[in-house]
């Protein structure tokens, strides 16, 4: 499984600024956030994260968007050239939950 090393985050900003979605916060966690519920995560400063690579699996967790809007971007990511990662959306019950045991070097974008 890819990782999102700090290049990776910078191909992968790029991409979404070709699609159209440039200004969609994005942060970028790794094992330092492996204790911290989801949920929490969604609150840190746009762009935190950013350039720290991770060992962690590419995942990209996302929030505040209908499934249409997930479906999009996920098509997006699905371009020839770009690694691909597990998507996940935050729920009521999955923003309780950490980080610890499931995939990482995640990206949430809301």
């Amino acid at each position: 499984m890819r990782r999102f090393s700090a290049g990776a985050q910078l191909k992968f900003k790029t991409v979404l600024g070709m699609a159209g979605l440039a200004s969609i916060a994005r942060v970028w966690a790794g094992r330092d956030a492996l204790e911290r519920p989801v949920g929490r995560l969604f609150e840190l400063p746009d762009g935190s994260g950013t350039g720290q690579p991770s060992d962690l699996p590419r995942a990209v967790i996302v929030a505040g968007i209908q499934q249409k809007e997930l479906l999009g971007r996920m098509n997006v990511c699905k371009r020839p050239g770009v690694q691909q990662a597990f998507w996940a959306t935050l729920t009521p019950t999955s923003q309780h939950w950490t980080l610890k045991g499931a995939a990482g070097g995640i990206v949430l974008i809301f």
